[in-house]
């Protein structure tokens, strides 16, 4: 462990403006921030938060599924975390006869809880420093050879994985270690009404009012081992859990998150920004914007299409916004002047240390590259995150070139099939076609189908579609299971696939491989141009400290309950209340605020119990804090100075969209959900009384 810490110590270098700005690595905690924690109302020890010799509050927050957080809340590995981080797999055990979207779901009892195949949790285990390591045999191009010995050690079956993560652009390299844990069992979800209040309409957006939190129970076997689902299996006993606080919180009070937030570039030059903006976030709004539209009509149509597409609608809809709000806020805050002026500051260093012309070459690969790079934003959004059965085929071919076995073919032809409209999908496909076409000019960059619908199709894409969606076995369940039962021996490219409608030109298709090899046509990639931008920078700043951009690895951020304002003449307070709520509702022409009929009798009979605020009696939903996250904290578990938890972060504010490239103490806030507001509805809305009796609440 004092090997690791030194090699940190010796890599991170540069103190951020403000105390409570930065993502910051466990480890450093000591040396780093505590004391500034502590003068913020942090009553812990750096080692009561991270410790390796002992439990401290790093074996309370996991991995939750693939991209959020989660926080251990109980002695029976009871998990906490958003209702938008469990919402695939809420949707995935729903049905019309038991939507639990629509309706929740409260367990009274451990025999009520669902399981959820294929969902897991990780505990974060160990950290090693590998850079020297790793710089060395990329020296000689075998970095690739470093990634595969650590990561081969991965063993799911024993529980155990492990990942090379990159840190600083490509400049540091860490090898983490995690348990994993498979069994895992849906405990509480509130109504969509509840979890999902406020939906695009707030998505982003200050003031809030929804409820964000679902509950899961890990599993293990009966010593406490990882194990995959069995009803022998026991609740598992943690290592550390969390104490649940009802005293509320209070403007300045000391707030820290625990999580895995998933990705910033703080260290972007404003060449890359630029591109950003219009290379990636324009093209991506426009597709996305097209498809939902289309989504959307028919999901307030039928629901049995809602059920099935509300989470690949969610998962579209957030980062479309993201997009917008992000392009929106660069400008508002002058981010690009801004950065530039700390440039031109670079370069008078940079010309005198090895680093000449850096930005300049920079600056003129965005230039030659911005129509490739664009296009390959179009041709990921139109045809891998798109349409639906052309990205079924992608995969399908992806799984066949990796020798998948049968079982994880079938299964991933499974998935897909299950929450699929062929229907849908084919609007979706005659308004996304027509788009790429009208939006890529270059010819090498179109799929062939495009040159066929020329040649065989009398240029009419329709009759294409129409074709597609009539025989291809990626629009028709009962047509792919015709092809599965007909392959023998094996060979899964037999001539049912090979001369589908669809496949035979996906097989066949050199597009986006025209793509990548024009980007790598460049003497120097854009990553590499941002590593040696990165690496400067750490030269140039040396001496101060410096925090890793974010990289889905676990971090500690800390700051305070803290109110803002927005705009001229408006001001925002810290919280809200149910009394918001009840406001919204009555905008009755928009969907995003569907009233929850029986959280709205129980609010009317205004009694919050143990829940109410101890100062103005009322049912706080919400609360802000300055802390520093970004996507992959949903979930993170908000902690007040004595180390208890208050509240789930869940989302960022409409004005800190620009936040994944600079921190702002007067706008960037962190929204979060109450943790008695989450506790009102387990036990009020769900009658879960029982799940409020294993926490171990603080009042």
């Amino acid at each position: 462990m004092r090997k690791i810490l030194i090699a940190l110590l010796a890599i991170f270098a540069f103190m951020p403006a403000k105390a409570d700005e930065g993502m910051w690595l466990m480890p450093l905690i000591a040396k780093y921030n505590i004391s500034n924690m502590q003068q913020l109302g942090c009553k812990l020890s750096a080692d009561d938060i991270y410790s390796v010799n002992h439990a401290s509050l790093k074996d309370a927050v996991v991995i939750f599924g693939s991209g959020c957080t989660g926080e251990v809340v109980s002695d029976k590995g009871l998990v906490f975390t958003n209702h938008h981080c469990g919402y695939g797999e809420i949707q995935s055990v729903s049905s019309l006869e038991h939507n639990y979207l629509r309706d929740g779901f409260f367990s009274h009892s451990m025999d009520e809880e669902i399981p959820i195949p294929g969902l897991r949790v990780y505990f974060l285990k160990q950290i090693t420093d590998i850079t020297e390591e790793y710089m060395a045999a990329k020296a000689i191009d075998k970095a690739d050879s470093i990634v595969d010995k650590y990561e081969s050690e991965s063993d799911l079956g024993l529980g155990k994985m492990i990942e090379v993560a990159s840190y600083f652009d490509g400049n540091q390299f860490f090898k983490i270690e995690y348990e994993v844990y498979t069994d895992i069992r849906l405990v509480a979800t509130p109504s969509d009404m509840l979890g999902k209040f406020g939906g695009d309409t707030d998505n982003w957006v200050w003031p809030r009012h929804t409820c964000d939190f679902s509950a899961f129970r890990i599993y293990a076997d009966k010593n406490g081992r990882p194990a995959g689902y069995s009803a022998q299996n026991v609740p598992y006993k943690p290592k550390k859990f969390l104490n649940v606080s009802l005293k509320g919180v209070q403007e300045g009070d000391f707030a820290m998150t625990i999580g895995y937030p998933g990705s910033t570039n703080r260290y972007n030059s404003s060449n890359r920004i630029k591109s950003v903006m219009t290379n990636i976030n324009e093209p991506r709004i426009q597709v996305r914007e097209a498809k939902q539209a289309i989504w959307t009509n028919a999901m307030l149509a039928d629901e049995q299409t809602r059920i099935r597409y509300a989470s690949k609608y969610a998962h579209s809809s957030n980062y479309w916004k993201n997009a917008i709000g992000q392009n929106r806020c660069i400008n508002r805050v002058s981010l690009l002047p801004k950065r530039q002026a700390e440039e031109t500051e670079f370069t008078k260093w940079g010309d005198a240390n090895g680093y000449k012309d850096l930005l300049k070459d920079e600056a003129a690969y965005y230039t030659d590259f911005a129509e490739i790079i664009k296009s390959r934003t179009y041709y990921v959004e139109t045809f891998l995150r798109g349409v639906e059965s052309i990205g079924a085929a992608w995969e399908y071919l992806y799984a066949l070139d990796d020798s998948a076995t049968a079982d994880e073919l079938k299964k991933l032809m499974d998935d897909y099939y299950k929450d699929y409209d062929p229907q849908l999908d084919k609007k979706v496909a005659s308004t996304l076609l027509k788009l790429y076409a009208d939006c890529v000019s270059n010819k090498d960059f179109y799929p062939s189908f495009y040159a066929a619908v020329d040649s065989l199709y009398d240029g009419d894409m329709q009759k294409f579609i129409d074709e597609v969606y009539s025989k291809s076995i990626f629009t028709s369940k009962d047509r792919f299971e015709a092809y599965w039962n007909g392959v023998a021996d094996n060979k899964y490219e037999n001539d049912a696939l090979l001369n589908d409608v669809l496949y035979r030109y996906i097989d066949t298709d050199k597009s986006f491989a025209n793509i990548r090899k024009a980007l790598k046509s460049a003497k120097v990639s854009g990553s590499e141009y941002q590593r040696m931008y990165t690496e400067a920078t750490m030269k140039w700043k040396a001496g101060a400290k410096l925090y890793p951009e974010a990289n889905f690895t676990m971090r500690m951020s800390y700051g305070t309950v803290k109110s803002y304002a927005p705009a001229d003449g408006v001001q925002y307070s810290y919280y809200t209340t149910s009394k918001g709520y009840l406001e919204k509702i009555c905008d009755i022409a928009n969907p995003d605020y569907e009233q929850d009929a029986k959280f709205v009798a129980k609010l009317k009979e205004n009694k919050f119990g143990a829940y109410a605020d101890k100062k103005d009696g009322l049912l706080h939903t919400c609360f802000i804090t300055n802390n520093d996250i970004t996507g992959g904290n949903s979930g993170s578990p908000v902690i007040n100075g004595n180390g208890e938890l208050i509240g789930l972060a869940f989302d960022g504010n409409w004005e800190s969209m620009a936040s994944d490239y600079i921190f702002d103490d007067s706008l960037t806030r962190c929204v979060c959900v109450d943790i008695r507001y989450v506790l009102y509805v387990i036990e009020y809305v769900g009658g879960a009384k029982n799940i409020i009796n294993e926490l171990k609440i603080k009042k």
